[in-house]
């Protein structure tokens, strides 16, 4: 579930990235910062990088999740820390808050993401909302 909402996301921000500044590529990939050698884990730059950061359970809904019958599961809600990462060069570097700050748009633009208004995300989800931190 947390590939499917990670992965479709990032191919809506790619395919905005796309259209905002008429690309050929994708900028967007998820990926870790860097490896265990402490190299570089992805090839290229003048990229933008979304890397899980945190999980946690959201204990607010525990205490409002309703009533459940002792034979199913209750549902399980997370909080998801993703870190977005722009990886330019020193050339480039004004390209990165540009790509950055058009990041921040989408994200004001579209914080609610559902199995409605996002193709490709599962429709066992029933919302996801992105806040910014």
């Amino acid at each position: 579930m947390i590939s499917n909402v990670i992965s479709t996301i990032n191919k809506e921000i790619n395919v905005f990235f796309r259209r905002r500044f008429d690309l050929n590529e994708d900028r967007l990939l998820t990926s870790q910062l860097v490896n265990q050698d402490g190299s570089v884990a992805f090839l290229g730059e003048n990229r933008l990088v979304c890397s899980l950061i945190n999980i946690e359970e959201e204990r607010v809904q525990l205490n409002f999740g309703g009533s459940t019958s002792p034979k199913t599961n209750p549902p399980v809600y997370l909080n998801l820390y993703l870190l977005y990462s722009a990886y330019f060069s020193s050339e480039n570097y004004d390209e990165a808050f540009k790509f950055l700050s058009a990041l921040v748009g989408f994200f004001q633009t579209k914080s609610v993401f559902t199995p409605q208004n996002t193709p490709g995300l599962s429709p066992q989800i029933d919302k996801i909302t992105f806040e910014i931190i």
